[in-house]
């Protein structure tokens, strides 16, 4: 069982928090996201919005993009090319099979998927969308808050979604969907506006009978926590990201914690502190991704700055090697992060900031296809090594191919 209340707490505990047992693991990324709605569905009859350049009234980085009197790109010189999205859409939440259909989740309840060059509008009154995951092309999880909503189909433009019941406090509101496979599935959540924050865990598995549910870890819900990731992989196992509030310390105090492969409890990363303002510790976690062997986390400190922090394993995933860097974002915090090695590594955020990893530093990348700079934010980011990363938020998708 955790106990993280206080920031002194975490100092003794941290490393030793033994947990919960639960089942086995096998995966790969994590792709979340934030937002709140009903339900309804349209099946495949939404509009097609074909691709085109940058709105006008767009704004980014002027990292390099070209002349302000040009006319807009479709791709900027950094290779972001810019996708048509239907007018007033907030997307919070980007999801892909990996061979070629791109799901991407919006605030108003809108369901929209790539295919064929152009984004179309799959189903509607699904809720104000926070999560996205899927097993496969027609196994598609989604999250709106309370409820978890189940696509299943013959094809992705058949998908159907319904309403599946889930344990635990509805009131803690699910925000991170994601898993192995169609068989092992985990949802987090929680509600982090009034102390003491309270915490969801939900697994998804076929039980004693062969029927498949999902069950509440119990110990978790006991937790003054609030869970906002959960990801993993084969090599590295079962990963949840968590926020409790410091009252002696007035500030929220973060906590990684891990499940290794083949595993049976969590237990507490040991994540390094800041290392230009002493006593400066990872208060909330923004996006995580990983390989496997390489982790990536973006997030703020105790002092509102951004930061990030990676995770490297030489032994396969059975212990990772923590290390620390300031200014994720330059001076806007991260939202999402995508991990393709240890020194290749994207996150993006707040007012158009999409910056690289080299393995020394974070650079802003060139994502403006005019000359005036983005200034939407960046909600969420997917992607598939070696073909497409995604990037998505208010009235933005970009996307960038990883096969040049």
């Amino acid at each position: 069982m955790i106990r993280i209340s206080t920031r002194r707490t975490l100092s003794r505990a941290i490393g030793a928090i033994g947990v919960i047992g639960v089942t086995s693991l096998a995966g790969a990324l994590a792709a979340c996201a934030e937002s709140d709605e009903a339900q309804n569905l349209d099946g495949d009859g939404g509009p097609s919005v074909q691709p085109a350049g940058d709105d006008a009234g767009d704004r980014a980085d002027a990292d390099a993009g070209p002349e302000a009197s040009a006319p807009p790109a479709a791709c900027s010189p950094g290779g972001w090319c810019h996708t048509a999205l239907p007018p007033k859409t907030t997307l919070t939440g980007v999801w892909g099979d990996g061979a070629g259909v791109v799901w991407a989740i919006a605030d108003d309840g809108r369901l929209l998927r790539w295919e064929s060059n152009a984004w179309k509008v799959h189903a509607t009154g699904l809720g104000a969308l926070r999560a996205i995951w899927g097993s496969g092309p027609t196994d598609i999880w989604l999250s709106n808050g309370a409820a978890l909503l189940h696509g299943v189909g013959a094809s992705p433009s058949t998908l159907a979604f319904t309403e599946v019941e889930t344990p635990g406090d509805a009131d803690a509101t699910i925000t991170c969907i994601w898993g192995t496979g169609p068989d092992d599935v985990w949802a987090v959540g929680g509600r982090a506006d009034i102390a003491p924050y309270a915490g969801r865990v939900l697994h998804y598995a076929a039980g004693d009978a062969g029927a498949h549910a999902w069950t509440s870890l119990d110990d978790f819900a006991r937790e003054p926590m609030a869970f906002s990731h959960v990801w993993g992989s084969a090599a590295s196992g079962v990963w949840i990201s968590g926020v409790s509030y410091d009252e002696d310390e007035w500030s929220d105090v973060g906590v990684i914690l891990r499940r290794p492969a083949g595993g049976a409890d969590f237990a507490a990363e040991k994540l390094p502190e800041d290392t230009i303002y002493t006593g400066s510790w990872l208060a909330r976690v923004g996006g995580v991704s990983t390989t496997g062997t390489v982790t990536t986390v973006v997030g703020t400190t105790s002092l509102s700055l951004p930061a990030s922090w990676r995770a490297i394993s030489t032994d396969n995933g059975a212990t990772f090697t923590w290390t620390y860097k300031n200014g994720a974002g330059g001076e806007f915090p991260m939202n999402a992060a995508f991990t393709i090695a240890a020194d290749d590594a994207w996150s993006a955020g707040e007012y158009g900031r999409l910056r690289h990893w080299d393995g020394a530093e974070w650079t802003q990348a060139a994502v403006t296809t005019s000359g005036s700079p983005l200034t939407m934010t960046f909600n969420a980011m997917w992607g598939a090594p070696s073909k497409d990363l995604w990037v998505v938020g208010d009235g933005i998708a970009v996307r960038r191919d990883l096969s040049k």
